[in-house]
């Protein structure tokens, strides 16, 4: 080798040395982050045919067996995809799933895709094809060899599906607002969008044309065609029933009001049934200038559809409802299934992951294959389960209801989780953490302390009002460190319960969410400025040490040795190596269509609550964080 080579060679591998050190980076490395397993998430979207029910659940086509409609049986599910499920038809041998790639952000275009799904085996669902969609595709209808996608900001999308291997784009029509259902008739494209039916001649799907519309009093839902007539699920009028025997003149032919905001609507035979935000309404539509209520059956409703005596009612964490209406004026459960619901909190120990499920209360998972999570037990809560903190044979559940407040599980047997004690808060809460004879709750007025050495019996110590509205908390040795919203991070004495003291402070810049304390640092989920890391070896004088911008709004963290686990409201998971604290650096992350709210870290798994995405396990194979020893070798 030449001494001119010698020397580059040198440079080159020194050069390669101080890029792998920590806090120097070329290229910062975005993945390193495997899926193990998932389970549930919030229904929606559902289609039946035959004896089997296909059933949106978070990111997953879910079928179920209803030949007994008293108890549906899961016979067979997708893989985890990349968008939480909206809509859902079936055609043929496949089944047309329309999903977004952020599950709870339907204000916003972040687009989304139509997936298709070979189900002539339903117990091996496959997926054939994934057609990425502008806008956020929120339902579907097949007619002929198209599909027909109402995609939210971006109007109507039509793909050719000839080949349902190999969608292609046919046309679009852009409507003024967002295009929230279609329905197919003969030539006709049915829109609902905000106040008013659109009705689109797509006689040639290349170059769709409006041909008439109406406008609605409220939102349009949803719309099912049926002869003459277009029936509207309207939120503020409920069914608006019209007359569009002439396409290009639409008319009001009559309607009926519900309370509450109405979803849905599907018709069958001389009925038509509304989901509704407290209730399915069965409609008499014999006469369709004078529609009236014969039945009604109360269970909240995102969507419906009828098949044969039964309706099909789905409700985000409601699951599915199977509700019998042999006899129309006299609806009746006759069986559900559970989704699963919204996970919002989660705390992973052993071999059980404990989720805070919303509505649902308290759920315990066997974890102890994570390939494969399994139901074991629940508790409900009073209202709405937010959060989850475990210790000594206790989950201490953070209910954000008004009436909630802290409830106290007995977890001693994790199968047969049971409510032993309850503390009632005004605020919802939204944390909580247990230490010794004290839980920290936190809610929208402060931190409350409250003594649980009798589970059975808690009781307020003190209210401890902070300035802002507080998102989490994380207690250490005599300080309790609060996550307090647009203040920032709030750090609390609390070596005299009775008499908490506020003793120092960092207003981050963004609205502080999640909070975990590792060592002398706070580290601390700040909404849109991302993680923020707080020295606080003088917890009087917080200072801080370092940040890492995302790109959504962070929302929970975990630490675990030199890696911090940052969630963000996108969905994403984030681990951020904050082995040098002055240039923390992205070492790998998971995109979930959720809202990843909570994260919990147990050994070599990473457990994350994903709303309406269910429990996603995750494992992190990136490199270890820390010094790179690299010893250059120079040839001579």
């Amino acid at each position: 080798m030449t001494p001119t080579r010698r020397l580059f060679f040198v440079i080159a591998t020194m050069a390669l040395f101080f890029a792998l050190l920590p806090g120097v980076s070329v290229a910062e490395e975005t993945e390193n982050v495997e899926l193990v397993g998932q389970i549930g998430g919030s229904s929606s979207g559902v289609f039946v045919e035959g004896n089997y029910a296909y059933l949106g659940v978070g990111p997953r086509l879910v079928i179920l067996n209803i030949s007994d409609s008293t108890s549906p049986m899961i016979v067979g599910q997708s893989a985890v995809m990349p968008v939480f499920v909206t809509g859902v038809y079936v055609s043929g041998d496949y089944a047309y799933v329309t999903g977004v790639y952020v599950g709870e952000n339907y204000g916003y275009d972040y687009g989304g895709a139509l997936q298709v799904i070979d189900v002539r085996e339903p117990t091996r669902p496959t997926l054939v094809s994934s057609y990425d969609l502008p806008g956020n595709p929120n339902n579907v209808y097949v007619s002929g060899n198209y599909a027909y996608v109402a995609a939210m900001g971006s109007g109507l999308q039509i793909l050719d599906v000839t080949n349902p291997a190999e969608p292609t784009l046919a046309g679009s029509y852009d409507t003024l607002s967002y295009a929230y259902d279609v329905y197919v008739s003969e030539s006709y494209a049915y829109i609902t969008e905000a106040f008013s039916l659109l009705i689109i001649d797509t006689s040639d799907p290349a170059l769709p044309e409006l041909a008439g519309s109406y406008e609605t009093p409220g939102i349009a839902y949803s719309v099912y065609v049926s002869g003459n007539y277009a029936y509207v699920a309207d939120n503020d009028k409920g069914l608006q029933v019209i007359d569009v025997s002439v396409p290009t003149e639409p008319t009001l032919a009559g309607g009926y009001s519900m309370d509450l905001w109405t979803y849905d609507v599907y018709v069958s035979g001389n009925y038509a049934y509304l989901a509704n935000y407290g209730r399915l309404g069965v409609i008499d539509i014999s006469d369709p200038a004078n529609p009236a209520l014969v039945g009604s059956y109360i269970t909240p409703g995102d969507g419906v559809y009828t098949s044969g005596d039964y309706a099909y009612v789905v409700s985000g964490g409601a699951g599915l409802r199977i509700v019998d209406i042999s006899d129309p004026t006299l609806p009746a459960l006759a069986g559900s299934y559970d989704t699963l619901g919204v996970m919002r909190g989660v705390y992973a120990t052993g071999n059980y992951a404990y989720v805070a499920n919303g509505w649902a209360g308290l759920r315990v998972f066997d974890v102890s294959d994570p390939t494969s999570p399994t139901l074991v037990g629940s508790c409900d809560s009073v209202g709405y389960a937010d959060n989850v903190w475990v210790s000594e044979g206790y989950a201490y559940v953070a209910d954000h209801s008004y009436i909630g407040g802290l409830q106290i599980v007995d977890i001693s047997d994790p199968t047969s989780p049971t409510l032993i004690g309850s503390y009632g808060m005004s605020g919802h809460a939204g944390g909580v953490y247990a230490s010794g004879n004290y839980a920290y709750v936190v809610d929208n007025g402060g931190l409350r302390i409250i003594d649980v050495s009798d589970p059975t019996d808690p009781e307020s110590v003190c209210n401890n009002d902070t300035p802002g509205s507080v998102r989490g908390v994380y207690v250490r040795g005599s300080y309790a460190y609060v996550a307090d919203g647009l203040e920032g991070l709030q750090v609390i004495d609390v070596s005299d319960p009775a008499n908490p003291e506020l003793v120092g402070s960092y207003d981050t810049p963004g609205d502080a969410q999640g909070i975990y304390v590792n060592g002398s640092y706070a580290y601390v989920a700040d909404g849109s400025s991302g993680l923020q890391v707080i020295d606080i070896s003088d917890p009087t004088l917080p200072a801080l040490a370092g940040s890492y911008d995302m790109l959504g709004d962070a929302q929970g963290v975990y630490v675990s040795g030199n890696r911090a686990y940052v969630t963000d409201s996108n969905g994403d998971l984030q681990v951020i190596d904050v082995y040098n604290l002055a240039n923390p650096k992205l070492v790998g992350s998971y995109d979930t269509p959720g809202s990843a709210d909570d994260v919990y870290v147990n050994g070599e798994y990473i457990y994350l609550a994903n709303g309406d995405g269910g429990l996603y396990i995750l494992n992190y194979t990136g490199p270890t964080p820390g010094p790179q020893v690299f010893i250059p070798l120079i040839l001579r």
